[in-house]
């Protein structure tokens, strides 16, 4: 869906100057928002001090609501940082948090690929080829994934003894500008509110555990032949983004940061050792996913968070993070419940050139490679 703050306030028979939004700048209350439409309202409160919830679990606020709370988050200086809705929760958390002189830690980055970007071909002994968006799971074509019916999954699973060969069509040409953002916003947010520790999980490892859920269906030839394909491309890939990585580090050189990757074995199995008891629950497990091949990649994205508390014991923790976190944010707060204060700071997800479609949406020649002036 895709809509603006403006229009949600007008559509629940709200009149903006009687809501806590009535001195937010026009650019703000005009950004389109490309998100479901679970948006309801505080339940607290006279109604001109209500704000909106999305899902039920996040506040939106406007940049001076963050700073009202949060001033040092001033430093901030990217692009459009005053016409951003924010998602937001644990705000006061955070605010006592560096009262009180205790650490803070962030979790933050981006998925590693969107949508057109890496294809996988599907082909069967009868001549027969289907073609999959990594990204999406979904059966592919040019401009959209159309059909929900097929996924990748569903289609190897049935025709498994018929597959003959899976291979992959890598088309990502460099970090995209809302990738590149999700990166820039967590470096300056650590460096704005001098958290100890910012760690960047790069999910290439979650990308491999989803593939090899689904390649159990074939036999053991081609699941080696094919995980083999698969690691060139994942690891070029990951490549790109430890370099933007190393880049911001030498600009923020303040922030203390850790990378967690698929080719950091070391690091993967203390991530997965301490996770353990708090992930691997039968009450937390049960609630991830119907989908046999997203339960582990899941499980990696609602543990992600406890990353700084895994490490280093910190229990103020932030997730600097795009709104389509919302749900793993939800999740991860549940599984860790009285661990640690999980927070978070969720941005909007950027329109490509076409103005309509998101950057991770966006076809090939629209994601505006390497453009990072849009968002710096």
């Amino acid at each position: 869906m895709e809509t603006t703050l403006r229009r949600v306030i007008a559509e629940s028979g709200r009149v903006l100057e009687q809501t806590a939004y009535r001195d937010s700048n026009a650019e703000m209350l005009d950004f389109t928002l490309v998100s479901s439409d679970l948006y309801s309202w505080e339940e607290t409160g006279a109604p001109e001090q209500q704000r909106l919830l999305f899902k039920k679990v996040v506040t939106v606020a406007d940049f001076q609501m963050l700073t009202n709370v949060l001033p040092e988050l001033r430093a901030l200086d990217y692009k459009k940082r005053d016409s951003y809705p924010y998602f937001v929760a644990g705000l006061e958390n955070i605010r006592a948090a560096i009262d009180e002189g205790r650490k803070i830690g962030i979790k933050g980055g981006p998925c590693i690929f969107s949508v057109h970007e890496v294809l996988v071909d599907v082909a069967l002994k009868d001549g027969d080829k289907q073609t999959f968006d990594y990204s999406t799971g979904k059966m592919y074509q040019q401009n959209a994934t159309l059909d929900v019916e097929a996924s990748l999954g569903d289609f190897v699973r049935a025709h498994a003894s018929d597959v003959v060969g899976i291979t992959f069509r890598d088309q990502k040409q460099d970090v995209t500008p809302q990738e590149y953002a999700n990166l820039l916003y967590a470096f300056q947010v650590a460096s704005a509110v001098h958290a100890a520790l910012l760690v960047i999980p790069l999910p290439d490892m979650s990308y491999k555990k989803y593939l090899a859920a689904i390649l159990k269906y074939v036999d053991e030839g081609m699941r080696e032949r094919v995980m083999h394909d698969f690691e060139a491309v994942l690891y070029r890939v990951t490549d790109l983004f430890l370099a933007r990585i190393q880049e911001l580090s030498r600009e923020y050189p303040d922030v203390n940061f850790r990378v967690l990757h698929d080719r950091d074995r070391e690091f993967c199995q203390f991530f997965y050792e301490k996770r353990a008891p708090y992930i691997e629950r039968g009450r937390v497990l049960h609630a991830l996913t119907a989908i046999p091949e997203k339960v582990e990649p899941i499980k990696d994205y609602i543990s992600m968070q406890g990353l700084p508390y895994y490490l280093d014991g910190i229990t103020e923790i932030i997730e600097v993070d795009s709104m389509d976190e919302t749900d793993s944010y939800r999740k991860s707060k549940k599984a860790h419940k009285g661990l640690f204060n999980l927070d978070c700071i969720l941005f909007p997800e950027l329109l490509c050139a076409n103005k309509s479609t998101t950057i991770y949406n966006a076809v090939l020649k629209d994601k505006g490679y390497g453009d990072y002036g849009l968002v710096r």
